[in-house]
């Protein structure tokens, strides 16, 4: 599947807010990326992703997705 044009958007976990989530999880290390693959997307949309999160939860150490090295764009 082509995921380049897929519209990403964040989503609440279990009801939450990005503001609830941290203020639950602010210890949080590691967060998962769902439901597409991130490595196909542009630097532009993956970006403010991963800005969030460092934002929402600073002390994230590990981003996990699933994913394979040949999905790397330039």
């Amino acid at each position: 599947m082509d995921t380049r044009n897929v519209i990403y958007q964040l989503r609440k976990k279990n009801g939450l807010s990005q503001d609830e989530l941290a203020e639950r999880e602010p210890n949080a290390k590691t967060i998962q990326l769902l439901s597409a693959n991130p490595l196909c997307m542009t630097y532009d949309k993956l970006m403010p992703i991963l800005e969030m999160i460092n934002k929402y939860l600073p002390k994230m150490e590990y981003i996990y997705a699933c994913t394979r090295v040949t999905d790397i764009k330039n």
